[in-house]
Formats: structure tokens, C-alpha cells, sequence
């Protein structure tokens, strides 16, 4: 058996105390990895204080990780003992289902998420199926590449599976942890990119982000003209109800409103849906061909999030911070 060192919330609304627990020996598909840098968001919380009713105590939060592979089954050939690789959120999935063998393993109804029914990565190592695991680029540092694998690629994948071009026109609404990936994504894409937020303070970040264009909406009633039927998609990161209506009118024919953030009770004009073929859309978390693509396209773009870091030691600091929305823009744990 090995011994795990992790951190673990005892009940809800409980710091993080020092915890240890045992694993079974490896089996035929999985890897043992020694955690090197892990990510913290609003996830962690939502599971630490079981708003979402099903955490179990003692409960090890976990996010998006980079790691060495410390030891693995002799059969996994796509991995090297020490060799550096990323995992995010599922652990595993059957592999032999319809969505799995299409390339959509996150749909999978039998996938293992890494905090659900098991302890996560808050840890010095964890193991994991070895077909969730790929090896990381060498010319992406791995510091601050963590939040790729989560916030990165949720914002990611609008533009793939809306087969957004670079001549297209992208609106990316609120300032936040997901709103500065997708900017960057947006700009290196080739896209025109108009950034939104109901305040003015955010416009020079923006623009340091590579947004062509900003839009405060606060005590601004003309903050909207001369915008309709200009946009190919408005991306929404926003987590508070949002008049969509207003916001289709801004896109052009065939456009897509898409979100990726879930709410509830989304109410649009089905008249412009079905004169002008305006849509709404949405994705879930990500699946590893467009997860691995992203990895590809921040490689060679040489993108980095913006992150603060903290030791292990210091994590319930870190949660603080974050529990405060106060982070520019994600928060890492040096886990080593």
C-alpha cells in the first residue's frame, strides 16, 4: 500500500487540516503521479462547503494539476517514469461506450471525476486512469500552465465546436478567470476581439489582454449602439442572469450566443432564432481531442494565464483569497 499526504476539509465551512490515506496496489491501467503544481477555483469551494450535496468527508478538494509520473502498470506505453503530464477533472471512463469511442469521453455516463466518490488533488501524489493522462510540452512552463486544463479549455471549446475564423468578430462578456483565457484565445485566433464589463476600471487590462475593443455598460444607456448585427458569437463567462434578448440583437445572422456557465430559465425571442438562424449554445466540461488541440494552440501561440502562487502550507491563505473574488486571475498551489 502507499501512503498519501493531502489536505482534507473534516465537515463544510472547515479550513483544510493535514491528512493521510492509504491506496491499494496499482492496477493494469493506472498511473501513480507525484503532484507538482495544483489549481484552486470556485469548484473547490462548492465541494468544501457540499453546496452541491454530495461531498464526502474527509474530503481532499482536488483542480487541474501538473505532475511526474512516479510509477504506472508495465503495459502503459504512451507515459516514461518522471516524464511531466497534465490531468484535469475526469480520473477515468469506460472507454468502450459510443461517447467514449467518439472522442467524447466527457460525456460519458460512467465517467470517474476526481472529486465525486474519491479523494482529489490536494495531495503529494494521486492516481489515475492512465488514458486520462498525456504528457506536457516541453516549451509550456508548467507553473503556471495548470489553469488550462480547466478554465482554458472550457472557454477553448466555443470556438472549435462554433467553428469560429479568424475573420470572425468574438464579444466576451465579464471580467474574470475565464473571460482573460478567452481573450487570449480570441486575439491569437486572429479574431476582433470587444470585451464587456459593467464597469470602466477593467478597459486597460483589457486592452493589455488584447482586446481590440471595450465596453462598460454602468450609467452608459448608449453602451450597446451601433453594435447590432455586428457579432459572430458573444461568449458569456457570467454566472448572474443575463438579458440575452439584448444580446442577440447584437449578433449578426447566424450568430451564436453561447455560454459557459451554467443557469437556469434562459428566455431568448424564437423570432430571431428562426428568421435569422441567431442561436444559443452551450458546453459542458471539455473532451481530450479539443482539450489536447488546446495544448497545441498555447504552444504555439506561447499564451500564458495569469496566475498567483502559493505553497501548499499556505493553502487555506489561498482559499481566502479566492473565496474573496479577489485573485488576478487564477490561484496555484506548489505542491512540491
Amino acid at each position: 500500500m502507499t501512503t498519501v499526504h493531502a489536505y482534507a476539509a473534516q465537515k463544510a465551512w472547515w479550513q483544510l487540516e493535514k491528512f493521510d490515506y492509504e491506496l491499494w496496489d496499482i492496477w493494469y491501467d493506472q498511473v501513480d503521479i507525484a503532484v507538482e503544481f495544483c489549481g484552486i477555483c470556485h469548484s473547490d469551494l462548492s465541494m468544501i462547503n457540499n453546496e452541491r450535496g454530495m461531498t464526502q468527508y474527509p474530503f481532499v478538494p482536488w483542480h487541474e494539476i501538473i505532475w511526474t509520473v512516479e510509477s504506472m502498470w508495465k503495459w502503459v506505453k504512451h507515459l516514461e517514469i518522471w516524464q511531466k503530464v497534465w490531468v484535469w477533472r475526469f480520473s477515468g471512463s469506460c472507454h468502450v461506450c459510443d461517447q467514449c469511442v467518439s472522442w467524447d469521453q466527457n460525456l460519458c455516463n460512467k465517467w470517474e471525476w476526481t472529486i465525486v466518490w474519491r479523494h482529489g488533488w490536494f495531495a503529494n501524489k494521486v492516481r489515475v486512469q492512465d488514458k486520462w493522462t498525456f504528457a506536457l510540452p516541453e516549451n509550456i512552463d508548467a507553473s503556471s500552465a495548470w489553469p488550462l486544463f480547466c478554465w482554458g479549455a472550457t472557454v477553448f471549446t466555443p470556438f472549435v465546436i462554433n467553428n469560429i475564423k479568424p475573420t470572425d468578430k468574438v464579444w466576451i462578456i465579464w471580467i474574470g478567470w475565464l473571460w482573460h483565457m478567452a481573450i487570449l484565445f480570441a486575439n491569437a485566433r486572429g479574431c476582433e476581439v470587444t470585451a464587456f464589463s459593467t464597469t470602466p476600471d477593467k478597459e486597460q487590462e483589457a486592452k493589455e489582454l488584447w482586446a481590440h475593443h471595450f465596453v462598460a455598460t454602468k450609467n452608459n444607456p448608449q453602451a450597446f449602439e451601433g453594435l447590432a448585427w455586428t457579432f459572430d458569437m458573444i461568449l458569456s463567462t457570467v454566472n448572474v442572469p443575463l438579458d440575452r434578448n439584448s444580446y442577440m440583437q447584437l449578433l449578426a445572422p447566424k450568430g451564436k450566443l453561447h455560454s459557459v456557465w451554467a443557469q437556469w430559465d434562459i428566455a431568448v425571442n424564437g423570432f430571431w432564432m428562426i428568421m435569422w438562424q441567431k442561436s444559443v449554445w452551450g458546453s459542458p466540461v471539455w473532451n481530450i481531442g479539443t482539450t489536447r488541440k488546446m495544448i497545441e494552440f498555447v504552444a504555439r501561440h506561447n499564451l500564458k494565464p495569469m496566475v498567483e502562487q502559493y505553497k501548499i502550507a499556505d493553502i487555506n491563505k489561498a482559499i481566502k483569497r479566492l473565496a474573496d473574488w479577489t485573485p488576478r486571475y487564477r490561484v496555484v498551489l506548489d505542491c512540491r
